[in-house]
């Protein structure tokens, strides 16, 4: 059984994973062109580009499949932080 703290913790991790910018897919490399590509489509967190599809994502103009790879790679890192 998780104690209060324990769930306290996870709570706060999953906040600051929805709250995370996409912006911080530079520091994994990921161009601030195809960053701001996933703001105009709507995707802001790093969350919310983890719940997209791959097909959405490649419908987005000047994205290929590569980028998302590694934007999906970038975000996971983020995520397990």
């Amino acid at each position: 059984m998780k104690n209060q703290n324990q769930m306290s913790d996870e709570m706060e991790d999953e906040e600051s994973l929805s709250s995370m910018t996409i912006d911080k897919l530079q520091e994994y490399n990921i161009n601030a062109a195809d960053i701001n590509k996933l703001k105009a489509a709507g995707i802001c967190t790093v969350k919310g580009l983890l719940m997209v599809t791959r097909k959405e994502l490649l419908n987005i103009k000047g994205i290929t499949d590569v980028k998302v790879d590694k934007m999906v790679e970038a975000a996971q890192k983020l995520e397990v932080r």
